[in-house]
């Protein structure tokens, strides 16, 4: 037997919202011919839920005519979205005209992939399904590489074509758990989710139908939003999950620095066993990397003591920061330009740090703008900056006032609050927190 997307029972919570073990999205009843919808092929990942029966994890997105209130066929085309163990994921289109089978029933009542169309997740891709002189009719696309699928079906044994339902759909195929389980996605967004009847006097909209979400091990897998001729289906994660890839790091003595250089971007870095820099992203249009990786260049680090420092200067920039074996500081950058700076290289001036206990704090308080903080040998707070105008300061030198604190145990945050503004936070003596501040009028307090 072949993969099925039969939409299976639901439960009712309110006059016009569902649950189901494997389905979401929205539906809508009616006497309906044609079905359209267009979105953007999700990246799908390693969940917290068990794996389905083959080990993996399985999903589709599709539209479709029929398969709800009560009807067993239903004309439908997607993508499949998959991933297994090792956190590879594939991403097929496919059609299918499903309805129970019987002797004498085409093959094409299962998941029929459609072939030389490649699919990648972010490709906007579009689907047409529609009932006419007794038959099916599937155009499938994808929009961004401009490849398009034509076909004609006819009704198998058992289709009712009573265009009773549309649907724009994404589900776990047949039935959902435990045989398929939900894999992590980023969201579907229909852009486009219309249809009509069969002279088109009528127009349907998700908007004024039913919704569905996947509720499965004890809890809601999935959120639907409904807008006018649109709909978004998010995948709703439980807590803390583990990045796809198989790389590992020392929990006992390393710590992550996080950035994002642009909207709907993520970068995470950390020294490695080898001592080297490694680096993983995430974007809204593909999810994770699959797997760390060694930024380039020949600089090593402590691992077990040296700690990074990450900040974005401008959009589309990345600056790291930390303290070398020999208690100067280093630096490497990256933008979306020319990529990675060939190696790190240390700051100018001679001003020296503990590479065993401190950690830097860097913040970009403007555009262009780079400020770093440390607790140095005195005790006392010393910083540095760069601006794109004229580059790095000649050294580091302390901030104003009396206060020390302990560059064996304490730890700086630096933040900025708007452009040209600074604030400083660190844990006292005393055991209190104390801050000071500085803007682009009076300066430092």
């Amino acid at each position: 037997m072949g993969v099925t997307h039969e939409l299976t029972s639901r439960e009712q919570v309110t006059d016009t919202d569902f649950t189901s073990n494997n389905w979401a999205g929205s539906t809508i009843a009616g006497t309906w011919a044609i079905a359209m919808g267009t979105w953007r092929v999700p990246a799908v990942s390693i969940p917290s839920t068990p794996a389905g029966n083959d080990g993996g994890w399985d999903s589709s997105s599709w539209v479709g005519i029929d398969g709800a209130y009560g009807s067993s066929d239903v004309l439908q085309a997607g993508v499949q979205q998959s991933v297994d163990a090792n956190g590879s994921a594939t991403y097929i289109p496919w059609y299918e005209w499903f309805a129970p089978e019987v002797d004498g029933s085409p093959a094409y009542i299962f998941q029929t992939n459609i072939e030389n169309m490649p699919i990648e997740p972010g490709d906007e891709v579009f689907a047409r399904l529609a009932y006419q002189n007794g038959q099916g009719f599937v155009m499938f696309g994808n929009v961004d590489r401009g490849l398009y699928f034509n076909i004609q079906l006819a009704p198998p044994p058992g289709a009712s074509l009573n265009g009773n339902s549309l649907e724009w759909i994404v589900e776990a195929p047949n039935s959902g758990e435990p045989g398929t389980s939900l894999p992590r996605f980023t969201p579907v967004d229909f852009s486009v989710a219309v249809g009509s009847n069969a002279d088109g006097t009528v127009g349907a909209d998700p908007n004024t139908g039913d919704t569905t979400n996947i509720s499965a091990f004890g809890r809601s897998l999935t959120s639907v939003t409904t807008a006018m001729d649109s709909l978004t289906v998010n995948y709703l994660d439980a807590g803390f999950f583990p990045l796809p890839g198989s790389a590992v790091f020392d929990h006992t003595t390393q710590q992550l620095a996080a950035v994002s250089r642009a909207p709907g971007n993520l970068d995470l870095f950390v020294i490695g066993f080898d001592n080297r820099v490694w680096s993983t992203f995430w974007n809204d249009q593909n999810g994770w990397n699959g797997d760390f990786f060694p930024l380039p260049g020949s600089a090593v680090f402590d691992h077990t003591t040296q700690q990074l420092a990450a900040v974005s200067r401008a959009p589309g920039n990345l600056d790291l920061f930390v303290i070398g074996f020999d208690n100067r500081v280093w630096s490497t950058f990256w933008n979306d330009q020319n990529g990675w700076n060939g190696d790190f290289f240390p700051l100018p001036g001679s001003a020296v740090f503990d590479h065993t206990t401190q950690q830097l704090a860097a913040v970009s308080r403007a555009p262009g703008n780079l400020d770093l903080f440390v607790i140095g040998f005195d005790n006392r707070v010393w910083s540095t900056f760069w601006n794109d105008q004229n580059g790095w300061n000649g050294d580091f030198f302390p901030l104003p006032g009396s206060a020390v604190f302990d560059h064996t145990t304490q730890q700086l945050a630096a933040v900025s609050r708007a452009p040209g503004n600074l604030d400083l936070f660190v844990i006292g003596f005393d055991n209190r927190v104390w801050s000071t501040f500085w803007n682009d009028h009076g300066g430092w307090n």
